[in-house]
Formats: C-alpha cells, sequence, structure tokens
C-alpha cells in the first residue's frame, strides 16, 4: 500500500515539480519510513515469526528495499 501511495504522489509531483510539491513529497516519504519502521515492531512484539517472515521479503520495492 505503501508503493501505491508514494508512486501516485511521486507521478503528481513529477507532473508540476514545484518546490512545495517536491517538499510535500519527501515529507510523506519520511512519514511512511517512520511509520513502517513503527509497524515493524509492533508486528515483531506481537508475532514472534515475523522476524522470520520479514528476513524473507522487502518492505517497500520488491528485490530492492
Amino acid at each position: 500500500m505503501y508503493t501505491s501511495v508514494l508512486l501516485i504522489t511521486l507521478a503528481w509531483m513529477v507532473e508540476h515539480p514545484l518546490p512545495f510539491r517536491v517538499a510535500l513529497w519527501v515529507g510523506l516519504v519520511v512519514t511512511l519510513l517512520v511509520k513502517l519502521r513503527y509497524e515493524e515492531q509492533l508486528l515483531l512484539a506481537r508475532f514472534p515469526l515475523y522476524e522470520e517472515y520479514r528476513m524473507r521479503t522487502k518492505q517497500l520495492l520488491p528485490f530492492l528495499f
């Protein structure tokens, strides 16, 4: 879900790359990365086997990150 939000908003930003749009997109990236880390901590605390799953999969972009 985060990847789709980032891609859609990236297209919006690239369409008309105004400084405030670039700043908003960078802010969104930072916010989602912080949220992603927090959610992973919650999942690790709740589901012990999540660590094994996390090692096999990527967070945002398949095969990259």
